[in-house]
């Protein structure tokens, strides 16, 4: 080795032993102060325990406490690491003037119990927990299904659309399910049907209802789907409400109804399935000089019915 790399090495071994001087007094420093006791406001999280089953919050209840603690620092480093959680017990609430509230520094020995012995509570913030308690409250709502169908030229649903459940259970605080009436489904959009159809679709449940619970979060919705025609029938219409010292003659003494009906039941519909009439109080509160033709009676086997004529011509003889 020459003298050059002898006084080189020498040297770097002194820095070597300097830095692990260093770094042990750093050491030793850090840990003489991390044994000291601090007083430090240190934030928790709030886990709340022995909700009452009959009653449920309405309101958003504070989520953390901001605790004035008494500890060391080696405590107070694990603190700023992880943030660890205090238990409120709502079975000790208190209710005054219809309002529930708990505060926080009458019960410094609970929380004290939850810390190790080399902590100390000083003081809680906030002083008082505020809570909206209301009363759970079970009740049906109808389910409004939300669709756009298009059906192949020719092709129509055979019955109504069928929804399984109609209707589901929800539970939640009284106050905020009282003014839920019905749930509306996600839209379902379905193109160029032409056979029978199933589907699962999901409630569309608004963010503001997430609190709510719902028996069911999806439904069914299931159709017949058949090949339809047009079918054409004349018949006869009553007058309704008529004086009984008026004499009416009409121009028309029947009409045709033009209806939709699926090939396999063309033959069932007859005229007797139909009952049209015209009210004639109708037409003397509006002021016609026609009567107006409706249908209130129909098979259940067609749709889309229209009226020809629309109107119909009469003279009153006195």
């Amino acid at each position: 080795m020459t003298k050059e790399k002898k006084i080189n090495f020498r040297r770097n071994k002194k820095i070597r032993v300097f830095f692990i001087f260093l770094s042990l007094s750093v050491l030793f420093w850090t840990l003489s102060k991390l044994s000291k006791e601090y007083t430090h406001t240190v934030a928790f999280n709030v886990k709340y325990i022995n909700a009452t089953k009959d009653k449920i919050l309405q309101n958003k209840p504070e989520d953390k406490l901001s605790i004035v603690l008494k500890t060391t620092g080696f405590k107070l480093l694990g603190y700023n690491i992880n943030t660890s959680n205090l238990k409120v017990d709502l079975k000790k609430i208190k209710k005054k003037a219809g309002k529930f509230y708990y505060v926080t520094n009458r019960h410094l020995s609970e929380f004290q119990t939850q810390l190790s012995s080399e902590e100390t509570i000083i003081k809680i913030n906030p002083d008082t927990l505020f809570f909206d308690f209301g009363k759970l409250k079970h009740k049906k709502i109808n389910v409004i299904p939300v669709l756009n169908i298009n059906y192949k030229s020719g092709y129509n649903l055979l019955d109504e659309i069928e929804i399984s459940p109609k209707t589901v259970t929800i539970t939640g605080a009284e106050r905020q399910i009282d003014s839920i009436q019905s749930i509306k489904t996600e839209l379902l959009e379905l193109d160029n049907i032409s056979s029978g159809f199933k589907k699962k679709i999901s409630l569309a449940i608004p963010k503001k209802l997430d609190k709510i619970h719902f028996s069911k979060t999806t439904i069914e919705i299931s159709g017949k789907v058949k090949k339809f025609t047009e079918g054409n029938i004349e018949v006869t219409f009553e007058i309704q409400n008529l004086p009984e010292e008026f004499n009416i003659n009409t121009f028309s003494k029947t009409i045709e109804l033009t209806y939709k009906v699926s090939l396999e039941n063309f033959n069932k519909i007859n005229a007797s399935d139909f009952k049209v009439v015209c009210d004639y109080n109708k037409t003397k509160e509006e002021n016609l000089n026609y009567l107006l033709p409706v249908v209130i009676k129909k098979s259940n086997l067609v749709s889309d019915i229209k009226i020809t004529p629309k109107k119909i011509e009469f003279l009153i003889k006195r």
